[in-house]
């Protein structure tokens, strides 16, 4: 469970752009399918509206569900890395490659890993 509290009217307002201020990690469809799935109480009162509006002194609780596991393995596909440094990498991608948030996330763990191996050798 995650709790916060809305300190102050200045963090007031949706309960969806509210969490997804406290969660950067979660893309915002995620978080409205958290609340629409009854999985965060404003006040120990369940909220199924992405929109409900919150208030100073709110206390919120995300109840995150847990995982399952799907079994998707990320695969290796053959993509040109244009330019890397600690900060970026530009990668040039078919066009018409569908690459959401989680796909990329999946790429850049291959390619890592991918790295720490040709770094051992």
């Amino acid at each position: 469970m995650r709790h916060y509290t809305v300190e102050n009217n200045k963090d007031a307002g949706r309960l969806d752009r509210f969490l997804t201020t406290k969660e950067p990690a979660l893309a915002r469809t995620f978080i409205q399918m958290l609340i629409k799935g009854g999985h965060v109480f404003v006040n120990t009162k369940k909220i199924t509206r992405p929109a409900h509006g919150l208030k100073a002194g709110d206390a919120l609780v995300v109840r995150m569900p847990s995982l399952k596991e799907t079994g998707i393995q990320a695969e290796a596909i053959p993509l040109e890395v244009v330019y890397e440094d600690a900060d970026m990498m530009v990668v040039n991608k078919p066009a018409g490659m569908v690459t959401p948030r989680i796909t990329g996330l999946m790429f850049l763990a291959h390619w890592s890993m991918r790295c720490s191996t040709i770094a051992k050798t």
